[in-house]
């Protein structure tokens, strides 16, 4: 996701504030990545996993 806003392939509209409240929060839980799993810590989450689920249900167009 971090790639596609950051080449400006996707934006998020102002209006979206719970989405971009959420987002700087989003961070993956390092208990998981010792055990070689990518995992987010789930908190605060919802908006972040609605567009997660976008992005890869969309990932083939």
């Amino acid at each position: 996701m971090s790639t596609a806003l950051d080449s400006g392939l996707m934006r998020i509209h102002r209006p979206c504030t719970g989405l971009l409240d959420e987002l700087p929060g989003y961070a993956w839980d390092p208990a998981a990545s010792d055990r070689g799993e990518d995992q987010p810590i789930r908190r605060d989450d919802h908006g972040a996993d609605a567009l997660r689920y976008v992005v890869h249900s969309n990932a083939h167009e």
